[in-house]
């Protein structure tokens, strides 16, 4: 919820950090917590809870009407992906991982977007103008597994692998 406070409004969706901290959770998690984790955001949602971009709410059926919708439900595959694909990685596969997660996030996102706007432009200010971010994205996130991972001996281990 965190990440949604921290948006750039662009139409017909803002760009926040909210696929950062999805993207960051499987890495950190595991695949299975992570999925789990954006599956209570996902709840938070639909119960109405402003947690999303701007403090938008959305109960029930009402998220359905977001543009933003597939996005939000891809943050539930999506940070799986991550947390699957990053399991016993470095570095690069971390950054993989991250790219793997952002790009399910994106493909549900514009997959839903384009029954609104049509596919063209769904990738045109859906998808594309997402990528860079994605990767800058990707590579914090496995600098956030890296941190998690690097703790002095006697200290619990982070990043359950699932």
């Amino acid at each position: 919820a965190v990440g949604a406070r921290i948006s750039v409004p662009m139409p017909p969706v803002p760009m926040t950090l909210q696929t950062l901290a999805v993207v960051g959770a499987g890495l950190v998690l595991g695949a299975r917590d992570a999925g789990l984790a954006a599956l209570v955001y996902l709840l938070l949602v639909v119960l109405g809870l402003p947690v999303l971009a701007d403090g938008e709410s959305a109960m029930g059926a009402r998220f359905l009407e977001l543009k933003s919708a597939g996005y939000v439900a891809g943050f539930v595959p999506g940070a799986w992906v991550a947390g699957r694909l990053g399991a016993g990685r470095g570095w690069l596969g971390w950054i993989g991982a991250g790219l793997a997660g952002h790009a399910v996030v994106l493909g549900c996102g514009g997959a839903v977007l384009a029954g609104w706007i049509g596919l063209s432009p769904a990738l045109a200010y859906g998808v594309y103008p997402f990528l860079p971010g994605a990767l800058v994205k990707s590579a914090l996130a496995a600098g956030l597994a890296w941190a998690t991972r690097r703790r002095p001996s006697g200290w619990p281990s982070a990043g359950r692998q699932a």
